[in-house]
């Protein structure tokens, strides 16, 4: 018997407020699925934490500035994909760190809820759903260290002309799916 998904019952607390930050495999899986870059955003990285985001550069008024790819907001400051059903509309195709929301990255044995979650519903996940999270943070992980390369690698042949719509196509260039 399948588990009812808990995020069913929520108000997507964790899709609104909230920079969704993604790797090289998330930007391939999302234009693959929606055919465009509407949706692909970049903030400042300020103190960037490795488990969930690398960062890129680029020059700014002649200075070398961090970034980080993340999802587009809309103007009441949710996730682009939030329907007005509080539901993704890119589920399937969500990035790694929606998909292993609200669970600690770090790989165990067990799943560990986040510290200061958003997420108010109890997940009493079962079984083959259990391996599944822990498969998702593994994955998670190998697609974050290899984004992480391709970062290093953009970085170190970073030129005042190269632009962010450059570095999406690199990164495009760079991973298979």
């Amino acid at each position: 018997m399948e588990t009812e998904n808990p995020c069913r019952k929520c108000m997507a607390g964790c899709c609104k407020k909230y920079s969704v930050c993604l790797t090289g495999h998330d930007v391939a899986r999302l234009v693959k699925a929606t055919y465009n870059l509407d949706w692909i955003d970049s903030i400042y990285a300020e103190d960037t934490n490795p488990e969930i985001a690398r960062p890129f550069s680029l020059y700014e008024n002649g200075k070398v500035e961090r970034y980080l790819l993340c999802l587009r907001m809309t103007e009441e400051d949710s996730c682009i994909f939030l329907g007005k059903d509080n539901l993704c509309k890119v589920y399937e195709t969500r990035p790694m760190i929606c998909r292993i929301y609200p669970f600690n990255q770090r790989l165990s044995e067990k799943l560990e809820y986040k510290e200061n979650i958003r997420c108010p519903i109890e997940w009493r996940l079962k079984g083959e759903e259990v391996e599944q999270f822990l498969e998702d943070i593994e994955q998670n992980k190998k697609e974050l260290e290899e984004y992480g390369g391709l970062c290093n690698e953009w970085n170190s042949a970073l030129t005042p002309e190269k632009t962010l719509s450059d570095f999406i196509k690199f990164i495009l260039a760079k991973v298979k799916i």
